[in-house]
């Protein structure tokens, strides 16, 4: 592929980008890096890839070692560390004279806002904002009017928003109004765990062809829909035969996970932080990854599952909808608890029938799905450049 014809360097920013969350940030340096250095990246510092400035949450990360580990202190500290950051990165933006500045934005926060405020009309460059959350997602306590109203002034700072999928785009446009020009789309990437530096290359784990596994993994949010996976499997479980099921993930203040009528000898549950070893190992002693979704943006779950060669059964929310990568076998209608039960069941019935076999076919479009991604950013560069110069000309 040609280097792109890019007249000023871009800078990409995305602080929550610690262990597997940074193959999102690794891969899209890895599929830049024909553009010959105009692209500088910069990540929290326990970030993979090869070519990225760690700069973000060295104390406060979860990922941080023991020693780091500050307790009630953390949030604060992880506020001082934002702040530090930041300003060394307007700092370079100014000596460096970066002319786009394209940043992740994940939380609401005033530092970020005024960062950003001050590349755009200070330092004088383009900022594009990069979507991981369309609709900010609401904890116990929070008002979704008040975060959204937050989350607007931030998209209409900038001059672009980047996203990942049509959904994405409908939710700019009709909850806040974004004109269709502002905002470009690219494949969300593959989450590869091959691409962390502590993770060794091994063929999957053996499938057991008497039981099956199905697991839940992640933030154990209201809109993950972990309610709906425990009355599916309260219906199902009377028509498994050696089926078992793990739920694990962080549990956030409020949230209740009620499994008193389960048959506990098959359903484990792990209500704390993971690592990404145990998650991923999770994974690849399972058969099935079940994500039962009621909303939600964008995930890099369902690569990562098919990238270690396991199966999904996901919700059928335009999130997943959107993912070229998932099968059209893997869905259920979403929020329907009997739907989700019955497909358990029929994925059971495959398995140990033996029509479902563990084989590599997801390699081939796995890589195929990386090529797209990468002339997708490629092609979304030119046009943003594109409309620069017609901003210039305009002027």
């Amino acid at each position: 592929m040609k280097s792109a014809k890019i007249g000023n360097q871009w800078l990409v920013i995305d602080p929550a980008t610690a262990g597997l969350s940074g193959t999102y940030l690794a891969e899209m340096e890895r599929s830049t890096a024909y553009l010959q250095q105009k692209i500088f990246f910069v990540g929290n510092f326990y970030c993979p890839g090869a070519n990225i400035w760690r700069l973000f949450y060295k104390y406060s990360e979860l990922h941080a070692q023991p020693r780091y580990r500050l307790g009630r202190l953390r949030l604060l500290v992880r506020s001082l560390e934002l702040v530090y950051a930041l300003a060394r990165i307007v700092v370079r933006t100014a000596i460096q004279r970066y002319k786009t500045v394209c940043y992740a934005l994940s939380s609401n926060l005033l530092a970020e806002y005024a960062f950003l405020w001050v590349l755009k009309h200070l330092v004088r460059c383009k900022v594009i904002i990069i979507c991981h959350d369309v609709i900010p997602f609401v904890g116990v306590g929070e008002s979704l009017q008040s975060k959204s109203n937050t989350r607007a002034r931030f998209y209409r700072l900038a001059d672009f928003l980047l996203v990942h999928n049509s959904n994405s785009r409908s939710d700019l446009m009709k909850v806040f109004g974004v004109q269709p020009a502002k905002i470009y789309s690219v494949p969300f990437p593959v989450m590869d765990p091959w691409l962390l530096e502590t993770r060794v290359r091994n063929k999957p784990s053996p499938k057991s062809s008497t039981e099956t596994q199905f697991l839940f993994v992640g933030h154990l949010r209201q809109e993950k829909g972990i309610d709906v996976l425990i009355s599916a499997w309260k219906i199902a479980q009377t028509q498994l035969s050696k089926s078992t099921l793990v739920i694990a993930g962080n549990r956030p203040r409020g949230v209740k996970i009620d499994v008193s009528e389960l048959d506990r000898s098959r359903v484990t549950v792990i209500t704390r932080y993971l690592s990404d070893d145990e998650l991923l190992d999770l994974v690849d002693q399972c058969d099935c990854v079940i994500l039962p979704y009621r909303r939600g943006t964008n995930s890099g779950i369902p690569g990562t599952v098919l990238v270690l060669e396991r199966d999904l059964i996901v919700s059928d929310i335009p999130m997943f909808k959107n993912n070229t990568l998932i099968p059209p076998h893997a869905f259920f209608a979403s929020e329907n608890a009997e739907a989700l039960a019955k497909r358990i069941v029929e994925y059971e019935s495959e398995k140990l029938s033996g029509r479902i076999k563990q084989n590599p076919i997801y390699r081939g479009s796995i890589a195929d799905y990386k090529k797209h991604y990468a002339r997708q950013i490629y092609a979304m560069i030119i046009k943003i450049e594109e409309a620069r110069e017609g901003d210039k000309c305009s002027q």
